[in-house]
């Protein structure tokens, strides 16, 4: 064969091996940061509104319990005290109208979920909750409290308070409310009032007529008392 008519070889292009230049590294990097920056803040943000909303939702089942329970039990409001040798808790009263299938199940909305908590759904610290419930309106008729709208029956309290009392509020006893409660919820607590509404607050805004209203304890001068100042707020 003629070397005119030898077929040719034909060569491919050399490939060059892909990578990226340290410019180009640098360029991702920094963008990469950047999304973290913004997107973080606001993943933690998410994750607090959606505690704070779980948390308000718990205090509802227990309001809800309330309820419930004065329509079958003459109005009388449960028991919620706390003496040495004889503390009575609200909760035990409630529990069946929670629409758990058991205490157990029951216990586990007494929690703010903020809080961390172990398998069985108590807290780390107590398993007796993170939520007070009032004791001024203790065993009291419910149709005697003209301001249903204006009374705290349940708040964000320190782990295993039980109760909102004199001794937990004014910080004399050993679950002091006032610097001990945590302020989960964009330094605020969630409160639920008598009336069935719930609503976070800052605890410097709150006063002693928030607890007491309405209840034996109740005198004017605590419309103006605040149970604590800003500094607790932080």
């Amino acid at each position: 064969m003629p070397p005119d008519m030898m077929p040719h070889k034909v060569k491919s292009p050399r490939r060059t091996a892909a990578g990226f230049t340290l410019v180009e590294m640098l360029i991702t990097v920094a963008i990469v940061g950047t999304l973290a920056a913004v997107l973080i803040p606001s993943l933690r943000g998410a994750i607090t509104r959606a505690q704070g909303v779980k948390c308000l939702s718990n205090q509802q089942t227990w309001i809800k319990a309330l309820h419930l329970y004065l329509s079958d039990n003459n109005n009388q409001m449960p028991v919620s005290v706390y003496t040495v040798g004889s503390s009575v808790d609200a909760t035990d009263a409630l529990y069946p109208y929670t629409g758990k299938t058991s205490k157990t199940e029951a216990w586990k909305t007494l929690f703010c979920p903020s809080r961390k908590m172990n398998a069985s759904g108590s807290s780390q610290t107590s398993v007796w909750g993170t939520f007070g419930f009032n004791s001024f309106a203790s065993g009291m008729s419910a149709a005697a409290i003209p301001e249903k709208s204006k009374l705290i029956y349940i708040t964000d309290a320190t782990d295993g308070s039980r109760w909102a009392s004199f001794s937990i509020l004014t910080g004399t006893g050993s679950k002091s409310y006032a610097q001990g409660v945590p302020r989960p919820h964009s330094r605020m607590v969630n409160v639920t009032y008598l009336d069935g509404h719930s609503t976070p607050v800052l605890v410097s805004q709150l006063t002693w007529a928030d607890f007491t209203k309405g209840t034996p304890n109740y005198f004017n001068t605590y419309d103006t008392r605040p149970i604590s100042s800003s500094q607790y707020d932080q």
